[in-house]
């Protein structure tokens, strides 16, 4: 794992766990939230939201970002590494 990802209510804390400099170039927030069925019955559904970065980590370094959003189960990390654009995801 290149980051480590903490989330408290609605804030998302990514840290560049590396000894080298990463840019992240978007998060996938993965909700889950409860809906009612057709049949009037409860259910749980996932949503997921997308946020555009663009943001160069050095080693060690950290960000926070504040969705929405407080019932957040996952965070994917599309990022760029040596030209590849990769893609770390963290189930909470």
């Amino acid at each position: 794992m290149k980051f480590s990802v903490q989330v408290d209510g609605n804030k998302i804390t990514i840290q560049n766990v590396t000894d080298k400099p990463l840019k992240i170039k978007e998060l996938r927030i993965t909700v889950e939230t409860t809906i009612i069925t057709p049949e009037e019955r409860f259910a749980l559904r996932k949503i997921s939201d997308e946020i555009k970065l663009e943001r160069t980590l050095k080693p060690k370094e950290s960000i926070e970002i504040r969705s929405y959003y407080t019932n957040i189960v996952g965070v994917s990390i599309i990022y760029e590494e040596l030209g590849e654009v990769l893609r770390e995801d963290h189930n909470l």
